[in-house]
């Protein structure tokens, strides 16, 4: 699903007179094309004619009038969203699991592909309107949760809730049952004054949510179809950073990522030096197939993003050979090969076919000193080739970088390990102790 898949725009506009549904004809041409889903609420009691509209302008539409009554009157409802060619609508959670299964047998029974989603709890309302307005016990994030179980125990697709609450549905919910989050500020805009648990698109949807709802920040904006572009780049950033933080997840539970006492490299030589509280042996990844085609394709995007130009891919064997083999297929870039055990960078010392002045775009699986990767380039250039980019799935963050800048190359690194141990820590993989135990290690070390 593309980012602008997953941006909804909530249009919280009248539609009584003329002038109004002028305005609302003129946002639409203006956004075509930048968005795909349209919820409309008063709107479509105060001008029904809105869901025509919507749809023959290429809009999928939400009907967002949360149905919440007898189980008999919200099937009606359902059936009547189904007539009108409604893409997706709402029902409260509050009305019980009788409701909510009876509306989606009468989905099934339509053989409509309407989408359900359950109200939790309302974003206007912050936990002092819960408690004590509302008289509700308990926290707003409890209740949230058996809600939201209670939808998908009778099949809804999904559920609206508070992007606050995004990140414990996700870890709770199956991945195919949607969350949709309102209350959402675009950092790009004040907070909003009648929302009460709200995040930015790049949070929310960082936090798991699979579509976010922005009304205001784009239909009052000079330029609305600036503001959704904008919003849209927020999402393409949580994106990218939420498959960047399963990917480091991922690694640590195949055990490429190990947390202990490891004697390393180094203590070849410094047999008294510290043992290192992490240890990370990428190696095993070429066990793992997906996991293999998820880490090419992180180094790509982290090449891609950083614009560097290469004609050919070099691995440093072995550790980096099959992470290399599926980027070159996938690049469509030759790859190749140095042999630094044999021969230490004479020529003739490379296994592929290659041309003097190539430039090679230089990968390992980790850096630590760097070594190995200044042993490699210097093979590459003594065969008349260009190195000038030299690209980690992980930095150890221990003298690498500046050591091969000193030597004239840029490095890029999909993670730098601080980064994935702030990952590991806010995932629960390792608690504060190891934290700060492996962070100290590193930087002195």
């Amino acid at each position: 699903m593309e980012a602008k898949e997953r941006l909804i725009l909530a249009l919280d506009l009248p539609g009584k007179t003329t002038g109004d549904k002028e305005k609302i004809m003129s946002l639409l041409t203006a956004l075509k094309g930048k968005i795909d889903i349209v919820k409309v609420n008063s709107l479509a009691s105060a001008w029904p004619e809105i869901i025509e509209v919507l749809k023959n302008s290429g809009f999928k539409v939400w009907r967002d009038w949360k149905h919440h009554d007898i189980p008999n009157t919200v099937v009606n409802f359902i059936e009547a969203d189904i007539d009108a060619g409604i893409d997706m609508s709402t029902v409260h959670t509050l009305g019980g699991h009788a409701m909510m299964r009876d509306a989606v047998v009468k989905v099934a029974q339509r053989n409509s592909s309407i989408i359900i989603l359950g109200i939790t709890i309302l974003t206007s309302h912050s936990q002092e309107d819960f408690s004590e307005e509302l008289g509700i016990p308990g926290e707003i994030e409890a209740t949230v949760k058996r809600l939201a179980l209670l939808a998908e125990k009778e099949k809804l697709n999904g559920v609206v809730t508070s992007p606050k609450e995004a990140k414990v549905l996700r870890a709770i919910l199956r991945p195919e049952t949607l969350i949709i989050t309102p209350g959402i500020t675009p950092a790009f805009t004040v907070k909003p004054d009648d929302q009460s648990r709200v995040a930015t698109p790049r949070q929310a949807i960082l936090d798991g949510a699979d579509y976010i709802v922005v009304g205001r920040a784009i239909y009052k904006s000079e330029n609305p179809a600036e503001a959704a572009d904008k919003i849209v780049a927020e999402i393409e950033e949580g994106l990218k950073e939420r498959k960047l933080r399963k990917l480091a997840i991922d690694l640590f539970e195949v055990g490429a990522i190990k947390f202990g006492a490891f004697k390393l490299k180094l203590h070849e030589m410094n047999p008294d030096a510290p043992l290192s509280p992490i240890y990370v042996d990428l190696r095993v990844i070429r066990s793992f197939p997906q996991l293999l085609a998820d880490v090419a394709d992180s180094i790509l995007a982290k090449v891609i993003d950083d614009e560097v130009g290469f004609d050919l891919i070099s691995d440093i064997p072995t550790a980096s050979t099959p992470i290399v083999v599926l980027m070159s297929h996938k690049s469509g870039n030759p790859m190749i090969s140095p042999k630094i055990s044999k021969t230490h960078g004479l020529e003739g010392a490379i296994d592929g076919m290659f041309t003097s002045g190539q430039s090679v775009l230089l990968v390992d699986d980790l850096v630590t000193k760097a070594d190995s990767k200044i042993e490699a380039a210097k093979v590459l250039e003594a065969n008349k080739l260009l190195v000038r980019d030299i690209v980690v799935l992980v930095d150890r963050e221990q003298g690498g970088r500046e050591a091969l800048t000193q030597a004239g190359y840029r490095l890029h690194a999909v993670f730098g390990i601080m980064e994935m141990l702030k990952i590991y820590l806010e995932a629960g993989k390792i608690d504060q102790a190891k934290y700060e135990e492996t962070v100290s290690y590193l930087l002195n070390n």
